[in-house]
């Protein structure tokens, strides 16, 4: 069972630069946040099928302690909600992986992506 740093470095990011290459911007907007997730060590070494909404949970609250906008952190978990979509389609896990909510209260303007995939 891949950990999630082995999903979004050997799976996960090559797929994006390969889909999104006359799309920079979406590739960086993955890029982005494929980095600040990984900088969370709880959920970059965590397996993939032992990652809960409690530790997706943990990551949302250093964001936000860290005063980092509402909108950023739903960026960051559109990219975790995506790399988990991926996840079970490349039949990388056997089980169903965590639902990523968005933080509530964001801006609607400040919203990225919206037909990435």
């Amino acid at each position: 069972m891949p950990t999630l740093k082995d999903l979004a470095e050997h799976d996960f990011l090559p797929f994006v630069r390969s889909t999104f290459t006359a799309k920079i911007g979406t590739q960086k907007y993955y890029e982005y946040g494929i980095k600040v997730l990984l900088s969370f060590e709880k959920l970059a070494g965590a397996r993939l099928d032992s990652i809960t909404t409690e530790t997706i949970g943990a990551f949302v609250a250093v964001r936000m302690g860290a005063g980092v906008q509402i909108s950023r952190v739903n960026r960051e978990l559109q990219a975790l909600r995506r790399m988990f979509h991926l996840a079970q389609e490349w039949r990388k896990v056997e089980k169903a992986m965590p639902t990523v909510r968005m933080v509530p209260g964001e801006n609607p303007s400040a919203r990225g992506p919206t037909s990435a995939f």
